[in-house]
Order: structure tokens, then sequence, then C-alpha cells
């Protein structure tokens, strides 16, 4: 996937794939010297803002090294159980991706679960749409599925006479919200 680019990995601790030890929340003045790069064309953050106390802080240092027209490619738990590295203090709408980073157009966003098996967007009139009529839709078209025992009696899941897609197949149930961005 990334063949002939640079590549380069940023942790909070030492790990594999890891280049550089960096605390994202700080000044990034630091970064910039230890790379030697100003911005960058693409910047992935998987699973990242979920685990900072103040992920305004963290956006705003993104969209900083993001050069105009980088792409950010982004995802966050909607739904996940509690997972502490260092700690877990956020779940993230795509709403609020979009309030975090402002200064980014979203140019695609789409759920995803744990093991980015499945995904799907909701669209309406080809357009991302994230309001109560989609919610009800969305209702209506998915559930969860427990691999333990049977399923919960659930009357307001037994009503409904449309085929369901699986979304999920652990007993907690994960999805993420994730989205490709690019700077204006």
């Amino acid at each position: 996937m990334f063949a002939g680019k640079q590549v380069i990995g940023i942790d909070i601790e030492e790990g594999d794939n890891v280049d550089h030890v960096f605390d994202i929340t700080q000044n990034i003045s630091s970064l910039r010297k230890k790379t030697g790069i100003k911005q960058y064309s693409t910047i992935v953050a998987y699973h990242l803002l979920e685990h900072v106390k103040n992920p305004f802080e963290v956006a705003s240092n993104i969209e900083k090294l993001l050069k105009p027209g980088g792409r950010l490619i982004v995802s966050v738990p909607w739904v996940q159980a509690f997972h502490a590295y260092p700690d877990d203090y956020w779940r993230i709408s795509f709403s609020g991706l979009r309030q975090l980073f402002s200064k980014l157009d979203f140019e695609f966003e789409f759920y995803a679960d744990g093991h980015e098996g499945y995904g799907y967007q909701l669209l309406y009139n080809g357009v991302p749409e994230h309001s109560p009529r989609m919610c009800d839709l969305e209702g209506r078209l998915f559930q969860l599925r427990f691999e333990m025992g049977e399923m919960p009696e659930q009357k307001m899941i037994r009503k409904l006479d449309v085929n369901k897609i699986q979304m999920s197949k652990p007993m907690c149930q994960y999805m993420a919200c994730s989205a490709v961005a690019v700077k204006r």
C-alpha cells in the first residue's frame, strides 16, 4: 500500500514500526525537529483520539502537520468497550469529527467493524447523512449477532420483517466512525 513512499511511525511509546516516540498533545515543533519534516501529505490517525485528554488540541496539531491538499485518514470508536492505552476517554461521531477537524473537508466516511471486514455508509441522494430519517433506516437494517447462546428476546427486532446485515460477532459490539478528509 505504501510502496515507494516514506512512512514514519509515531507513537507515545516504543514499539514495532515506531520511528519516533512523541506525544501528539505536545508542541509539534519538537516533532518537526525530530523528523526533519514540517508537513505531511498523509496522516493516518487510527484509534488515537479516544486516548487523548484533549482531542481538540490533537486535531489542531494534526491539521498543522498536514500540507494543503494533504489527507487525513482517521478512525475513532463509536461503540467499543473500555480499553486503556494509556486511558480511554471518548467516543466520537461523524459530527464530532467535523467539529474536531474544522479546517478539513470530509470526502469519504463510513462505519467499520472491529476487524474492518464490514463497513457501510448511510447515503441520501449520494451524500452521507446522519439524521433521524437515516437513523430509522439504520435501525431497520442492522442487528447485533451473538455467538455465545441465542440473541436476547427483543420484541422490537422480532416485529421487523426485513433482512438484517450482520455488523458484529463479539458479545460487545464494536463499530468505528472512519473518514478521509482533505486539508483546504
